[in-house]
This record gives structure tokens, C-alpha cells and sequence, in this order.
């Protein structure tokens, strides 16, 4: 699921600029999320991927609506890839100093500047760190086939995870390496989170918390997002939940 799904259930303290209040953005949210009956998408379909993209969408345009507030421009953030760019710098722009200063905007920014990769892309290794604290090394992955999981292990439960395991299990290790990136703000937090999982995957982060560079590279889905890379590191795959098909060509 999506982040800024969690996002709209907070409420906020009441804020004002030039008219608009958090109060007021949060009241469209809630009513959008009501309108469509959300909860029940979740918990009653498996396929209800189509239905999030819908609601992430309208809920950007409601973002980009109250992108002057900071609330507005964090859930803007978190909805970014459902605008154009051209949409999301035209937010950033009239947005007054003090959220257009925010580690949020400048994020957003970045993002805006840089291209990411899409299937048929390659691989673009950036700075993270494992667990201990070293630097990962990319190097490992070389000639292997990858899948590169972005965060969500909590959001993929436990059926999600058994199946991760499953495909880690059953593929050979000189095939296919899993890496999966955590949202973390630093080493300790880092190893709280992976504390509940299994300990066999590679699990890594920026240490940038909810503004990493990972959102920078990649098209992000929603919590988990899956990139299978082939040997020479070509994007082949943004998947959701199916690993079945990774067993082909991965296996002792």
C-alpha cells in the first residue's frame, strides 16, 4: 500500500495560509478515501493495485491544491509520481520560503532534476549501508540476476514475507541476489526494523528516513516495490506481489 494511505488518517493541528488549512486538506483526503470505500478495497481484493493508482491520483491533485502548507507539500511528496513534473516544480515554485526550505521540497526538487529509471534501464547503485554500518558493495551483485525490494516488509505481512523467504530458499545464490532497502534514519534504527525479519536477506538504507535517494532513482509503487534486474543489471520488471516468475533461470 501506498504511504500516503497511512498519511491521511492523522489528524493534524489546525494551520492557516493564504486561506487554506490543514484541517481543510485533510477533510478532502478523508472524504476521497470514504468516497471510494478504501478499507474494504484492501481487505476484500487482491488485485486492487488499479484502485490505489485512482486514489493516489486524485489525492495528488489534492496535494498540489494545498501545496503551500506543509502537510499538503508531504503528501504531494509521497503522491509525486501520479503528476507530471512539470506539475510537481509549478508547487514547489509557488510554494512561500518556508516550505519551499523544507527537507521535504528540496527532496521533492531533487526528484523533479533527476531522471529515473524505468524497465529497460540500468542499474544505478548509490550510497547505502548495511546493518554494521560499511558501505554495501554493488560488486556482489555482478552476474547475478537482482531483486532489489523497497521497504514495506511490514505492509507485505507474513504471507508476504513466507513467499520472500520461499524464493529466497528455492534460487541459488550465485543466480539471483535479493537486496531489500529499509527506510531508516540511522544504523540503530536500522537494526531495530530488520530485527523482526530474517536475517538471511542483504537489508540496506540511506539513512535518510522518508526522503531517500532510493524515491530519486526509481519509480516508486508503494510499500513494498519490487525491481528484478537481469545479469547485466537491465530493468526487466516492476512487479507487485508475483514473485512465481522469478524461479525460472534462478534455481540450483
Amino acid at each position: 500500500m501506498t504511504k500516503f494511505i497511512f498519511t491521511i488518517l492523522f489528524l493534524l493541528l489546525f494551520d492557516i495560509v493564504d486561506g487554506q488549512s490543514v484541517a481543510d486538506l485533510y477533510r478532502e483526503l478523508d472524504s476521497l478515501s470514504n468516497s471510494i470505500k478504501l478499507w474494504d478495497v484492501v481487505k476484500t481484493r487482491k488485485d486492487n493495485k488499479g484502485i490505489v493508482l485512482q486514489l493516489e491520483s486524485k489525492a495528488a491533485k489534492i496535494a498540489f491544491k494545498y501545496s503551500a502548507l506543509k502537510d499538503g507539500m508531504e503528501i504531494l511528496y509521497n503522491t509525486k509520481n501520479a503528476l507530471s513534473k512539470d506539475s510537481l516544480q509549478m508547487a514547489v515554485d509557488s510554494a512561500p520560503d518556508s516550505v519551499k526550505n523544507s527537507l521535504c521540497a528540496k527532496a521533492l526538487q531533487k526528484y523533479i532534476l533527476s531522471e529515473q529509471i524505468q524497465q529497460g534501464g540500468k542499474l544505478k547503485p548509490f550510497t547505502v549501508y548495511t546493518s554494521d554500518n560499511q558501505v554495501f558493495d554493488w560488486s556482489i551483485t555482478e552476474g547475478k540476476n537482482l531483486l532489489l525490494v523497497y521497504d514495506g516488509m511490514d505492509c507485505m505481512g507474513a504471507g508476504g514475507r513466507k513467499e520472500l523467504l520461499k524464493l529466497y530458499d528455492k534460487t541459488d545464490r550465485n543466480k539471483l541476489e535479493i537486496v531489500i532497502f529499509i527506510k531508516s534514519k540511522n544504523v540503530e534504527d536500522l537494526k531495530q526494523q530488520i530485527s523482526k525479519y530474517d536475517g538471511r536477506f542483504i537489508y540496506v538504507s540511506d539513512f535518510q528516513d522518508e526522503y531517500d535517494d532510493f524515491q530519486t532513482i526509481y519509480p516508486i509503487l508503494g510499500t513494498p516495490s519490487f525491481y528484478y534486474f537481469d545479469q547485466q543489471h537491465i530493468l526487466q520488471n516492476m512487479l507487485f506481489k508475483d514473485f512465481k516468475s522469478l524461479y525460472r533461470g534462478n534455481t540450483n
